[in-house]
């Protein structure tokens, strides 16, 4: 679906394939293009790519389910969120 949508070109899927073997190299490498791809919907895209993936679609839920907000003010004033 990205290379469908044009976020990553063929090179950059030759390049992901060569990193099979290493899931989690393949993972970073992936998230670096998406980033420097300039693609304002990059993101939004690989997000729509996993929600159609079944194997995916627990991961997407919890995604969904995350207030990203909320985890990156617990991560950066911790003192404040005390119980």
């Amino acid at each position: 679906m990205l290379f469908e949508q044009d976020i990553i070109g063929a090179n950059d899927m030759k390049a992901l394939r060569k990193l099979s073997d290493d899931p989690p190299e393949q993972c970073g490498e992936l998230l670096t293009l998406l980033h420097t791809s300039g693609n304002r919907e990059a993101f939004v895209q690989l997000h729509l790519a996993m929600e159609s993936d079944t194997n995916l679609k627990l991961l997407v839920e919890e995604i969904n389910n995350c207030t990203c907000q909320d985890s990156i003010m617990t991560k950066t004033f911790p003192l404040l969120f005390l119980e």
